[in-house]
Formats: C-alpha cells, structure tokens, sequence
C-alpha cells in the first residue's frame, strides 16, 4: 500500500513540474528541450514544426529596439526606449512585453513594464544615473512565442 501511494504523489509531482516548466513561455520550453539533444534543425513531429529551434526569429515575429531621443543616451536625462513589434511589416497589438535591464558587469537586474501605444508599438521611460554600457533583453511574447532578444544601449 505504502508504494502505491509513493508512485501517485512521484505520477503528480512530475507533472506539476512538467506543467510549470511549460508554462512558462510556451514555446521557450520545448525548444529548449530539442536543443539540449544536439538537433537543432530536426523535429520530431510536424506538429512541432513551428517551435523547431533552427528557426529564426522572424518567421514568428519581428522586432525593433529604438531610443528617443535617438543617438547617444545622456546620463540623468529621461529617454523613451520603444520596442515595435511586427509580422512581415504588419503590427502586433495586444503583445505581453518586460524589460529587463541592467549595468554591463554589474548583477542587479531591473524589470520594467512597457505601455503599449498604437501600430505595436510599446514606450517605457527611463533615466539612467550612471554612464557606461547597459544591456535590455526585450521578454516579449506575440502570437503564442516568445523572445528575448537583448540589446545594448550606451549611456554618456
């Protein structure tokens, strides 16, 4: 009796965990999982095609990274850093977006909410108070993938 019972709660406890691995960016998981095989450009089933991590990005979506005023950032002065995200030129409203930002060498990482504005467009604004170079992984999630590519601001 005492096995069974083992088994079950080892049964449930697999699966909660398989669950939240899964859950949390839908198609970050399974690709994860094909590339720790060592075969990024095969999939195992054709109903796993779109998740294939040989893919690049912009056959999900596109995404572009810009800063207004555009140039060098200043230290101490506000700067818009807007993200435009797209499908073959077309704009993806309703994307769920974070931005995580942080100093080059430097371990505190700062997640910003972004507000989505018209033509999938998405506008957080930010000061920076020190000068050097500042790395912001835009987490963003569109049409049931997710990327996070990161990009590199210089601040003055």
């Amino acid at each position: 009796m005492g096995m069974k019972c083992r088994w079950a709660w080892t049964t449930v406890s697999l699966s909660l965990a398989a669950g939240l691995v899964a859950g949390c960016g839908q198609a970050a998981a399974p690709s994860q999982t094909d590339q720790s095989q060592g075969n990024p450009g095969s999939s195992a089933s054709p109903t796993e095609m779109n998740m294939d991590p040989g893919m690049t990005m912009d056959q999900q979506f596109d995404i572009a990274f810009s800063t207004d005023p555009p140039g060098p950032v200043k230290v101490n002065q506000p700067v818009k850093l807007i993200e435009k995200v797209s499908k073959k030129g077309t704009p993806i409203s309703g994307a769920y977006i974070k931005l995580e930002i942080w100093k080059d060498g430097e371990s505190k990482h700062e997640l910003v909410d972004v507000v989505e504005g018209p033509s999938g467009t998405y506008t957080v604004e930010k000061t920076f108070d020190k000068p050097g170079l500042y790395h912001v992984t835009l987490h963003t999630t569109a049409l049931g993938f997710h990327e996070m590519p990161t990009k590199d601001i210089e601040v003055q």
